[in-house]
């Protein structure tokens, strides 16, 4: 709905939408155009589906086929698929290169990864350094200011929650090294291989940030102003640690038939808390 969104529009830098939430984004680009857009299709082909079949992977035109009609919406960034993975990393940088030289011939800027909380395993990421190199060496387009614009990578995650009030396995430790804190742990290791995110010339967004695990009535049941505490205290945690971190998206704004938690009763207690 667009009534919640256009009571936060103060608060936005980036906000992602998928079918049929574009108009939310438009609504939020009439009021605050430097506003950075991130939008996902449901949808491969005419069906929903998360990302490329056992064949696709193999043959990245044959899904580029299929999802580039959802490219020209008027987003800034698209991610193409959602928390997919595939055993033969190689196969993975080849066909996440493809469809990102594809889209980047036609001025589209794609956020590829779009990895789900906990993945890939940390060992994985050096191999994907020879990917992010790529495209530091392949503008996709132009920013406002002339500068050249970069693919970026997208991860899900969950947020820092204050200890005093911290609750479920994501968001306490041990798992919160795994999830939370995460992005620290890869950062390290890329720099035990001559790399980091600071080195990386796109964007690095958190395009799904919970604080459960994303169903309505989980049992961790955060009050509202506990939730946007912990918006609040990620805010200051990924400036403090984590510079290369563009921007994060919570998780989930809005209602379906799914049954994903909808935070959008919590509008006005995200107001006052990041407001401060």
């Amino acid at each position: 709905r667009e009534a919640p969104v256009v009571a936060m529009a103060d608060l936005y830098g980036t906000i992602k939408t998928s079918t049929s939430s574009e108009t939310v984004a438009l609504i939020l680009k009439t009021i605050h155009p430097a506003v950075v857009w991130v939008h996902r299709s449901l949808y491969v082909g005419g069906t929903m589906r998360d990302g490329p079949t056992l064949a696709e992977w193999h043959d990245p035109m044959s899904y580029i086929r299929q999802i580039e009609g959802g490219w020209h919406g008027g987003a800034d960034y698209y991610e193409f698929m959602n928390e997919q993975q595939f055993a033969d990393w190689p196969v993975f940088i080849a066909f996440n290169q493809a469809v990102m030289d594809y889209a980047g011939q036609r001025g589209v800027c794609l956020l590829w990864g779009s990895f789900g909380p906990g993945n890939p395993p940390i060992d994985v990421w050096p191999k994907l350094i020879p990917l992010m190199k790529w495209v530091n060496e392949h503008p996709c387009g132009r920013n406002p200011d002339g500068s050249p614009r970069y693919h970026g990578i997208a991860w899900h995650s969950a947020l820092y929650v204050p200890e005093a009030f911290a609750r479920g396995e994501w968001v306490t430790p041990p798992l919160k090294l795994w999830v939370v804190e995460r992005h620290l742990l890869i950062n390290a290791t890329l720099k035990d291989y001559g790399f980091q995110f600071e080195l990386y010339k796109g964007p690095i967004y958190v395009t799904e940030l919970g604080i459960d695990n994303g169903y309505a009535g989980s049992p961790e049941a955060y009050t509202c102003d506990e939730y946007a505490q912990s918006v609040k205290l990620t805010i200051e945690e990924y400036t403090r640690l984590a510079p290369y971190i563009t921007g994060f998206h919570l998780w989930n704004f809005g209602g379906s038939g799914i049954g994903w938690v909808n935070r959008e009763e919590c509008a006005d207690e995200l107001v006052r808390w990041i407001g401060k």
